[in-house]
């Protein structure tokens, strides 16, 4: 089983040779899944991009998760009608949503599940953090009149992402041995990475998702003898954290303009668990 693992592809930084360049990268790699944890584009250019990526590798099934990118121009609610669109049509039989509840079997030994997850507001200085980011502006749905009534909602949508975990990831894990998670944000503090070392406190609010790191430990320790293997993105710089013995989070670095594939994983092969090099 080769899983293709690529993540904030922000595509609509992405000329159309670029772009075609990527699909053929995509459509040439061996893979038996492809997905894809988030900032695929925009609201505006999102169904377009999505039906072209389904396209070019139709006879291989590609699972995504949405990043905050890619409400930027809309809204949840616009958006979540398009992706019941694109991935309803027979243009795009493929592709896969996660997010409903699914547990999609990779190997012998493992299975993927999904949330899209949101920087919670929890972490580092939390509501003392004076950063405001496009999101804010970009997605109508955190448009807010006061940074307690922002947090509030980014606070909200943490803990949606932790509800799903707290539901899905325990059947998960109840049926195989490793657990192989997409999300956008990360979901440890430690696994939100600038340039080689742990994000700034400042930052921090936005660039992990506390709530759901909270719920995928609480769950992990349940079932010790079990793995979990976090995939992310968001903060455009790559490592490796082990936030607890049975938890590993890979996330991908990403450049804007640039798209390109994080990794070809085996989801049964637990050989490079404990790689040497990687950061804890």
């Amino acid at each position: 089983m080769r899983l293709l693992w690529a993540t904030d592809l922000h595509l609509e930084f992405t000329d159309d040779f670029l772009f075609q360049r990527f699909l053929s990268l995509l459509a040439s790699t061996p893979c038996d899944a492809i997905v894809l944890t988030g900032d695929i584009s925009s609201g505006r250019s999102l169904k377009q991009h999505l039906l072209r990526l389904a396209s070019a590798v139709k006879s291989t099934p590609v699972y995504v998760v949405l990043g905050n990118h890619d409400f930027y121009h809309s809204s949840f609610a616009q958006v979540g009608a398009v992706m019941d669109e694109v991935c309803a049509t027979v243009e795009a039989p493929n592709l896969n949503e996660l997010g409903h509840g699914e547990i999609i079997p990779l190997g012998e030994h493992s299975a993927l599940i999904g949330h899209r997850g949101w920087g919670d507001g929890r972490g580092g200085l939390g509501i003392g953090s004076d950063v405001e980011l496009n999101d804010f502006r970009l997605i109508s749905d955190l448009h807010s009149d006061t940074k307690r009534q922002l947090f509030a909602k980014l606070k909200a949508l943490g803990k949606a992402s932790a509800n799903y975990f707290r539901e899905t990831l325990p059947k998960a894990l109840a049926q195989y041995n490793h657990v192989w998670i997409a999300t956008h944000v990360p979901p440890f503090e430690c696994a939100a990475w600038h340039e080689g070392a742990n994000s700034d406190p400042e930052y921090l609010p936005h660039f992990s998702n506390v709530s759901a790191g909270e719920a995928i430990r609480e769950i992990a320790e349940r079932y010790p003898e079990k793995r979990v293997t976090v995939l992310c993105g968001h903060t455009h710089s790559s490592g490796t954290a082990f936030p607890a013995p049975n938890i590993r989070v890979l996330t991908g670095g990403a450049v804007y303009g640039s798209p390109r594939i994080a990794a070809v994983l085996n989801p049964d092969d637990l050989a490079e668990w404990n790689a040497p090099g990687t950061h804890r």
